[in-house]
């Protein structure tokens, strides 16, 4: 009696980009319009940051910040317009970069409010409190004991205050989490010109204004800096 014979049905089912399948169907005049007109959109925003916020002076820093802002849009805006396409080895790599590049940018922001703001705190408590303290204190050695101590608890509570709330949970592991919801699980698809059109302006308007906000970082603590070295 000859067995029953099974065929066994493989179904596998393709990875899409968030904006692929909207980008096979778009016509290929379109496609190019559509890059000619983002390129342009892309360079209007960036002279007006420009405009609205002065570059750092300093031609390295400013050179970093636009290598990496283009880099960033794009390896996004290409790997989902193509993403299933794509070997699984590079889609993973240029998603690892996405993600690497995007969590250390939102990282670096936090770090650096959070230390401008814990220099100004730790100053002005040495200003208004430890150097009157140590100027009224006759005893010399005892004042450098009480300067020297001010000093090593500065690090120490500033330690305790990011434990306490949580800063790194806030400025590295939740962006990291919500840009593998974004480009690894993909929950959001463009499937109209509109939903397309928006992922991608608005993926370059958040490189842009990251850039900037950068910039006003890195002149403030230039600032800083300035400041500190007159004294």
């Amino acid at each position: 009696m000859r067995q029953p014979c099974y065929l066994k049905v493989i179904i596998i089912k393709k990875c899409h980009g968030i904006t692929e399948s909207f980008w096979q169907n778009f016509p290929e005049d379109n496609k190019l319009g559509w890059k000619y007109l983002s390129r342009a959109i892309g360079l209007v925003m960036a002279l007006l940051m420009t405009v609205l916020v002065v570059k750092t002076g300093n031609i390295y820093v400013d050179w970093v910040l636009s290598v990496a802002t283009a880099i960033v849009v794009a390896i996004a805006t290409e790997t989902q317009r193509s993403y299933s396409k794509l070997s699984p080895r590079l889609r993973k790599a240029n998603v690892r970069v996405l993600i690497s590049l995007g969590s250390w940018g939102v990282a670096f922001i936090g770090i650096a409010y959070f230390a401008q703001t814990a220099l100004i705190a730790c100053l002005k408590v040495f200003a208004d409190d430890v150097l009157p303290a140590v100027s009224r204190n006759r005893n010399l050695l005892s004042a450098c004991l009480f300067l020297g101590t001010s000093i090593a608890c500065a690090p120490i509570a500033v330690i305790r205050v990011i434990r306490q709330l949580g800063i790194e949970q806030m400025i590295f592991y939740l962006p990291k989490e919500g840009l593998k919801n974004i480009f690894i699980k993909r929950p959001y698809k463009a499937n109209s010109f509109a939903t397309f059109a928006y992922f991608e302006l608005t993926l370059m308007l958040v490189c842009l204004m990251y850039s900037s906000v950068v910039v006003m970082l890195v002149k403030s603590c230039m600032a800083i800096v300035a400041a500190l070295s007159t004294l």
